[in-house]
């Protein structure tokens, strides 16, 4: 039986691919579509690893490169090997295989909607976003009025494959996708962020994409500055702010990134938490008398639509992107452009959310480290919102 230190472990899982990235690695599994990054110490025992060495002759290489004790080092091997058979990288242990794109759309299911033919219906739009159609339906002028505001802005088309019907019953408003129930909302100021929310999500769902990211665009000057971050981060508030401020709204939430490395608009209004009203009134001072709605995760929001709108070549073909931002509220912090790595842009990126239509493979995962190590990207704590937006303006 082998000593730990005379031990080689299995060569690296057939489904991972390993892409180079300044001093550290990234690594793609195709079973789970999980990108995953490796430190400099990391990436070189992966490099070790991959020559078929043994536990020993890997802390042998590290002990001379880094000019410590072999034993002192022999522990973070053994310790970083385990934890790849854990999880996959090494051998051919099986992991869960992503689940199919069609399961983002379980919240629907059947309706009998037989009771439908009793209700005279107003017609409130047909929009289209990306290449989706859909033609909206309301039983009531209320419910119209309510919907407007949120999706009026959306192009005008003739082509639809989604009709969505808003109904208003004795103790509920429904809200119906051709036969599928989308939701049960007890109040009409839940209908407007549920029929947004379910429009934005069917029409990435069907759009041929590299990357689908949680990032706002904003566009100026040819070029789009994209803010990636996670949820309660200021996002919003600052891409709002921006917009006030004379750049154009790409997107408040999706960042459809396609095959050719640009970003296709999805210009649907920014949704602002209860808490950022008071600092976006100095941008946009009629932000109290616009509607509140109820969103399904409990947050109080406005929606403050986009001041303009990107032409028809842009919504089909998209702009390239300038620069990547992480905005994020930082009251201890100075306002300060900080520059990033590639590495841990593509992490943060991924971090806050994306997804990929099962598009996502090993050539199109060096499709997207290609694109990122070409766009500058850098940290924002934004500790003031005025200074927060001049240093995004420097980007375009």
């Amino acid at each position: 039986m082998l000593n730990h230190d005379e031990q080689i472990y299995p060569p690296p899982n057939s489904a991972v691919s390993v892409h180079h990235v300044e001093d550290e690695l990234i690594t793609f599994d195709d079973r789970s579509k999980q990108l995953a990054r490796m430190n400099q110490t990391a990436s070189k025992i992966w490099q070790l690893h991959e020559e078929n060495l043994s536990v020993d002759e890997i802390a042998q290489h590290l002990s001379e490169f880094y000019s410590v004790e072999k034993e002192v080092i022999i522990s973070d091997v053994i310790n970083a090997l385990n934890e790849w058979q854990a999880i996959g990288l090494i051998g051919e242990d099986n992991i869960p295989v992503a689940p199919e794109v069609e399961g983002v759309l379980d919240y629907m299911e059947e309706i009998d909607s037989g009771f439908e033919d009793k209700i005279e219906f107003q017609h409130v739009k047909s929009i289209k976003l990306l290449d989706s159609g859909f033609d909206v339906f309301a039983s009531s002028a209320e419910i119209t009025n309510i919907l407007l505001p949120v999706i009026s802005h959306y192009p005008k088309t003739d082509n639809f494959t989604n009709v969505i019907k808003v109904i208003e019953k004795e103790d509920c408003f429904l809200i119906i996708d051709g036969s599928k129930l989308v939701c049960s909302c007890d109040t009409i100021e839940e209908v407007a962020p549920v029929v947004n929310g379910h429009i934005l999500v069917t029409s990435f769902l069907h759009v041929n994409s590299l990357s689908v990211f949680h990032a706002a665009a904003i566009y100026d000057n040819d070029g789009i500055v994209l803010l990636s971050a996670g949820s309660g981060s200021g996002k919003s508030t600052l891409t709002a702010a921006l917009m006030c401020s004379g750049k154009q709204l790409f997107s408040d939430d999706l960042g459809v990134l396609t095959h050719d490395q640009k970003i296709r608009p999805t210009p649907s209004c920014i949704g602002l938490k209860k808490g950022s009203w008071d600092v976006i009134e100095r941008y946009y001072p009629a932000i109290f008398e616009l509607a509140t709605h109820y969103r399904q995760d409990k947050k109080i929001v406005k929606y403050l639509p986009p001041s303009s709108l990107p032409t028809s070549s842009q919504l089909e073909n998209g702009e390239p992107v300038k620069a990547v931002v992480f905005p994020s509220y930082s009251p201890e912090h100075k306002s300060e452009l900080i520059p990033l790595s590639t590495a841990d842009a593509l992490v943060k990126i991924t971090d806050a959310g994306y997804h990929t239509n099962q598009s996502l493979n090993h050539g199109s995962v060096a499709n997207l480290i290609g694109w990122m190590k070409e766009i500058p990207a850098y940290e924002l704590p934004v500790n003031d919102l005025k200074e927060a937006v001049n240093l995004v303006e420097t980007l375009f």
